[in-house]
């Protein structure tokens, strides 16, 4: 991919929008996602804008589709969450699955309930043992912050 310093906006932007369709699967959606972070971290107020502006609409897709995104939450993870990561539970290391869709907890008292609130999670699982993690969407990015 060319130096992206030097590419017009309006052109990551296209790449970006087509890249997205098949986003899960596409290494071309994961360059754009870290040529877009390394945008977002210079001087440039353009870039910004346009970094933040694709952000607010993953996050937008993110919440009306209910599917993680997974590259920005290995993005997350990596950042976050230190190597190696051992299950608490069977001692297996770095052998996790990010499930695809958000898990709703109920934070209401136990039972039936009409209008219970609930709090948006993405989940990781031990591949060996089943043991799962609980990552809050909105705390670690995943999700627009009125979510809740």
């Amino acid at each position: 991919m060319a130096d992206e310093s030097k590419k017009p906006l309006s052109n990551i932007f296209s790449e970006f929008m087509a890249a997205t369709k098949d986003r899960e699967q596409s290494p071309e959606y994961r360059q754009l996602v870290e040529n877009l972070a390394k945008l977002a971290k210079t001087d440039d107020a353009a870039a910004q804008m346009l970094a933040a502006a694709v952000k607010a609409d993953a996050l937008r897709q993110a919440a009306e589709s209910g599917i993680v995104d997974s590259v920005a939450a290995n993005a997350w993870f990596h950042a976050h969450w230190p190597m190696p990561r051992p299950c608490p539970v069977c001692k297996t290391e770095n052998n996790w699955g990010l499930t695809t869709n958000f898990a709703q907890i109920s934070l209401g008292p136990p039972g039936p309930q009409l209008r219970t609130r609930t709090s948006p999670f993405v989940v990781v699982t031990c591949r060996n043992c089943g043991n799962s993690l609980f990552f809050n969407a909105l705390v670690i990015g995943q999700l627009p912050k009125d979510q809740e």
